[in-house]
Order: structure tokens, then C-alpha cells, then sequence
């Protein structure tokens, strides 16, 4: 599914993110499955913490994940207010 996020960023730099933050395929899929998951819960905070906690889970790469989803929806934030 082509998030927002993705339309926004571009899956490139979505990449470029994870791997900067040292994510392999299985990270940058659960990266993917996050910011799925966020693009209905829009306005939702703790819905959101609580979606990234089920996905991430125990994943021993899990602060890695939580990074990079922060770099990203930090990025999101500044594209998206350049645009308005």
C-alpha cells in the first residue's frame, strides 16, 4: 500500500532513511507496515505509539525502527509545511 508518506518522500528516500539508520529489508518492511498502519489513525497519538509497539514487537532491532520512523515523520512534517 502507497502511504501518504510514501507519495510525499518517496520510497527512495524512505530507503535512504532506513539504511541510514541501519535497517535491512525485514526493518524497512516493518518501517513500511507502520506507516501503513498510521495513515488511518491520522489525529490518533497513542493509537499510533500502540500500532508501532504490535508491530515492532520484540524485534532486537526495535530502536533502529523507532529512529527511523521518527526521522521520517519529522521529514514528513517539514515537506508538508514548505507546502502550505
Amino acid at each position: 500500500m502507497e502511504t501518504t508518506v510514501h507519495r510525499v518522500l518517496g520510497l527512495e528516500r524512505i530507503r535512504q532513511i532506513c539504511a541510514e539508520n541501519g535497517l535491512d529489508d525485514e526493518g524497512c518492511q516493518m518501517v513500511d507496515r507502520i506507516l501503513e498502519e498510521w495513515e488511518g489513525l491520522v489525529g490518533r497519538p497513542m493509537a499510533k505509539a500502540e500500532a508501532g509497539i504490535r508491530i515492532v514487537g520484540n524485534n532486537p532491532r526495535r530502536r533502529e525502527i523507532v529512529a527511523t520512523i521518527v526521522k521520517i515523520s519529522a521529514e514528513f512534517s517539514l515537506v508538508q509545511q514548505h507546502k502550505n
